[in-house]
């Protein structure tokens, strides 16, 4: 690699970026018009766990790149067990961007400078906005709309990976909504994995982590969409966010005393981020989230 100008330091940078817009590519040809449920079986919900696993098995390079038959580096994916269990690339083109080696998103760069934050500052390691409830279709109109008013500012509209609580009912087969408040979430990193588990009650009181399968298997990478926490007495979600060796697990919940949101350290409340009285348009919003979570929800 080092024929190409690549150091040793850079290889799994460059096999993140390649993985992210692989999976990304992929969903946007073939998956764009996924309406309903079955948006857990595009290939950009599996990346956060390919990234997973890439991070605990990357600690050397040998046997993992070979130089194709035009002299192009490839790595080789074939070797890690997840691989054979969701959709992902078998060998991938490795491509050096001199003007894309920031790992830090450029959503949260634009948010970070606007919030006075510095994005370097090691203590901030995402931010958080609670978009409201969805529990009807208007006030999942009035929540997407908040988030469609986010996406102008600092994603040039471009939507976000969704992973939503989901259940399939006693008997059947058909899944069903299992929370109510949506978040968006905004990892440091844009590589940063990004993952929802159940949580529930257990009967000496404590919350405790329960198989789900419609969440178990999906991983998105960077920033998501989030839709849980259906109980206002505790959140029915956690929420992990990884980058590499760097793991942050949290369950946000709603203050019932002043409405704020109680979050650990290392996660920033970025609600007050914008005005959003004067930049909320009504009935403007994602029509994919719409449709794939009116669907969920059963309405219509």
């Amino acid at each position: 690699m080092n024929n190409f100008g690549v150091d040793k330091a850079d290889i799994l940078s460059m096999v993140e970026n390649g993985l992210r817009e692989e999976q990304d590519l992929t969903t946007s040809i073939y998956h764009a018009d996924v309406l309903d449920n079955t948006f857990i079986y595009n290939p950009s919900n599996y990346t956060g766990l390919i990234l997973n696993e890439l991070w605990d098995n990357f600690k050397d390079i040998e046997n993992q790149i070979y130089i194709d038959e035009v002299g192009r580096p490839n790595f080789i994916f074939t070797q890690y067990p997840i691989v054979n269990m969701v959709s992902c690339p078998v060998t991938l083109e490795l491509k050096a961007n001199s003007f894309d080696r920031n790992p830090i998103s450029d959503e949260y760069l634009r948010m970070a400078r606007k919030l006075g934050i510095d994005p370097k500052d090691e203590k901030h390691k995402a931010f958080i906005i609670h978009l409201g409830s969805a529990f009807d279709e208007e006030s999942l109109k009035a929540t997407l709309e908040k988030l469609y008013a986010w996406t102008n500012i600092f994603s040039n509209y471009e939507d976000p990976s969704m992973l939503v609580s989901m259940k399939i009912s006693e008997g059947g087969d058909m899944p069903y909504l299992n929370g109510e408040e949506c978040y968006l979430i905004i990892p440091k990193y844009k590589n940063a994995s990004v993952s929802l588990k159940e949580l529930e009650i257990s009967q000496n009181g404590e919350l405790k982590e329960v198989g789900n399968e419609l969440l178990d298997f999906n991983a998105c990478a960077g920033t998501t969409f989030i839709c849980q926490n259906i109980s206002e007495i505790a959140p029915n979600g956690k929420i992990t966010i990884r980058y590499r060796d760097d793991v942050l697990e949290f369950s946000p919940s709603i203050s019932l005393k002043d409405g704020s949101l109680m979050l650990p350290d290392g996660v920033t409340d970025a609600g007050d981020i914008l005005d959003w009285n004067s930049l909320i348009q009504t009935n403007i919003y994602s029509p994919t989230i719409f449709e794939i979570m009116r669907f969920i929800m059963g309405v219509g």
